[in-house]
């Protein structure tokens, strides 16, 4: 039996920290300090009028919102009814490259500060944009 060297076990703990790193990195850049706003786009024919934004917070947690982007209003909603299904109102990274989004898998594909491009695996990409100006969040 060979004996592991030393750089065979720095490689391992740089290359873990590594991952750590990266995914803490996404993770604050998605959440801030407390929490975010993204807008999040995909193919369809009414995208200049409708999508959605999220809040993403830096517990985990995810608050979804109807966009009328004519109006540039915003609105609380659910397609899961909250006393079903609680928990899928949650996101994290993981692997330092998947985002875990309402219980869906998408793959980081590329990031910036302000925008990030996602896949689900289909042909044609998503996209989480940060918003900046003001919400307009109506109740």
């Amino acid at each position: 039996m060979k004996p592991i060297s030393l750089l065979t076990i720095v490689s391992f703990v740089f290359l873990g920290c590594n991952s750590l790193t990266k995914e803490k990195e996404l993770s604050n850049l998605i959440s801030g300090e407390d929490y975010q706003f993204w807008d999040y786009e995909w193919p369809r024919s009414d995208a200049d009028q409708h999508g959605f934004t999220f809040k993403f917070e830096k517990n985990g947690n995810l608050t979804k919102y109807s966009f009328n982007k004519s109006k540039n209003e915003r609105r609380i909603f659910s397609d899961y009814p909250s006393s079903e299904i609680d928990n899928i109102w949650k996101w994290k990274i993981d692997n330092d490259s998947t985002m875990i989004l309402l219980a869906d898998t998408l793959k980081i594909i590329h990031y910036t500060k302000d925008t990030i491009i996602l896949s689900d695996g289909s042909l044609e990409n998503e996209m989480m944009i940060r918003v900046k100006n003001n919400l307009n969040i109506l109740k």
